[in-house]
């Protein structure tokens, strides 16, 4: 059983890397798009990275479910204490899961970039409205309407 249990989560976990994947490359190119002001295409991405992180949200709950029978059956309370020998798949187990903690390590570091990149553009876009506030105050304090003479001499 645990064998069969081991098989599975290798498999979801190439199913998981090749998500990762496409999210990785998702993310290069919300770089471009946040470099070149193209908000309409990163909104996109977001939502195609959105769907993506879903499938690997149900993806981990078969795999933690797994995880747990596994301990459970083995009595052990972490893959690094499974007899190799007794499991040979485990190996394979733990060079996908590294693959993946490489991956998400990438996606991490591009995305830090990515938002420190966007705050930088909102307090640009920030700024620029301030300026514009501060020229349109300016502009009517000094080009005022002139308004007619109001008083009205009478004569005694």
């Amino acid at each position: 059983m645990t064998y069969d249990n081991v098989k599975r989560m290798i498999e979801l976990s190439k199913e998981k890397k090749s998500i990762l994947n496409e999210i990785l490359e998702i993310t290069k190119l919300q770089k471009d798009f946040i470099e070149n002001e193209q908000m309409e295409e990163l909104n996109e991405a977001l939502l195609t990275k959105e769907k993506l992180i879903e499938k690997i949200d149900i993806i981990d709950k078969e795999f933690l479910n797994l995880y747990n029978q596994i301990k459970m059956e083995e009595q052990i309370t972490s893959l690094d204490k499974i007899d190799i020998q007794k499991y040979s798949n485990i190996k394979s187990l733990k060079e996908i899961v590294s693959e993946i903690n490489t991956i998400l390590n990438n996606i991490s570091i591009i995305d830090k970039n990515n938002t420190t990149k966007m705050k930088s553009n909102v307090d640009k876009i920030k700024s620029d409205l301030k300026q514009v506030k501060e020229a349109k105050r300016a502009y009517k304090g000094y080009n005022y309407e002139a308004v007619g003479s109001m008083l009205i001499d009478e004569k005694k």
